[in-house]
């Protein structure tokens, strides 16, 4: 099902695949009460061609989900961000996208048939010493569950996030995505992609029906896919709960991940439609992330750990860690069928 050193998953209601890479989980199959079988964790197409050896750590694995300490990365484009979003001075890039974990091998411990746990020590550079994380099948139903531990080496304030990445069906608008209601949010502050993204940037919406477009007027950016080539990020907030789905109609199935929205206060959307056209994208990419964070979208470290325009709207963008209290976070995807007509 996977890459070399894989575990799997094995319970009543599926199996899933979790790679030491990244600690990442996919692909799944999900079994349903009516006897199908639904796969909606997305898989990078390139992960069995040779340019995947010549790829950073998380684009090589690029799948279904894993935890991203910290969350995002820092890279010279930040230079073009408008200045309430900006760092004084010439950005650092970051060494690692998504940071060190998420780019690394974890060792892996089966606990049972249907569960495992996973762990990683990071470097003595780093803030965090060490990450750990069980996923388990649920007896009950087609559900994973997932409990993340963080251990700090010191005292740190960093951006977080739990990065499911789902497929998408290949008819447009085919799918829908779903939030709590009275959300709002922001588009990325620049263009997710130069030259072949549609939202306005840095621009509030008040529903995800009523997205801003670069040229005026809105769109509905809860159908997905979308019937354009584009790349998009958005960050949904003032979540009631923190909840949201991916209706597949397409493939009859109901797609939850449900989290502590006191923890993730944000869910950043990441639209991938075909839009980036370099190698390993080649504009075949269609995946949709539903990303719970607590992190000034993907920005990286330094922006999130000060004021932002989401920090100072009261929108918390990193989390405060320290030696003394370990940082533990449970999560859980849930699959459910559609009735098919």
């Amino acid at each position: 099902m996977g890459p070399a050193g894989t575990a799997s998953i094995v319970w009543r209601h599926g199996v899933c695949a979790v790679q030491p890479l990244g600690a990442m989980i996919g692909p799944a199959l999900f079994l349903l009460p009516d006897g199908r079988q639904v796969a909606p964790l997305h898989v990078a197409p390139w992960w069995r061609e040779p340019i995947a050896a010549t790829l950073p750590g998380v684009l090589r694995g690029l799948r279904g989900e894993w935890p991203c300490v910290p969350f995002g990365h820092q890279t010279k484009a930040h230079t073009a961000l408008p200045e309430a979003w900006g760092v004084p001075g010439d950005p650092e890039p970051s060494a690692w996208l998504h940071g060190y974990p998420s780019n690394h091998d974890w060792s892996i411990e089966n606990l049972s048939p249907n569960a495992v746990r996973l762990m990683i020590d990071l470097p003595a550079n780093e803030p965090i010493a060490r990450i750990e994380r069980e996923i388990s099948g649920d007896p009950d139903a087609p559900a994973l569950d997932f409990l993340l531990r963080v251990h700090a080496r010191r005292s740190c304030a960093l951006p977080l996030g739990l990065h499911f990445t789902f497929s998408l069906p290949a008819q447009p608008l085919a799918a829908s995505i779903v939030v709590p209601d009275a959300a709002w949010g922001r588009t990325y502050p620049m263009p997710t992609e130069p030259g072949v993204s549609r939202f306005a940037a840095d621009a509030r919406f008040e529903a995800l029906d009523l997205m801003p477009l670069a040229t005026g007027g809105t769109m509905d950016a809860t159908r997905v896919p979308f019937a354009f080539p584009t790349e998009e990020i958005a960050l949904v907030c003032g979540l009631e709960r923190g909840e949201a789905s991916l209706v597949n109609v397409a493939a009859g199935y109901r797609a939850t991940i449900r989290w502590d929205e006191r923890q993730f206060p944000a869910l950043q959307l990441w639209y991938s439609c075909k839009g980036r056209g370099g190698p390993p994208w080649n504009g075949r990419h269609m995946a949709l992330g539903l990303e719970p964070v607590c992190s000034a979208f993907d920005l990286g470290e330094r922006i999130s750990g000060r004021d932002n325009p989401l920090s100072v709207s009261g929108v918390p963008t990193a989390v405060r860690l320290s030696p003394e209290e370990r940082f533990e976070a449970r999560y859980r995807l849930e699959v459910s069928g559609l009735s098919i007509d």
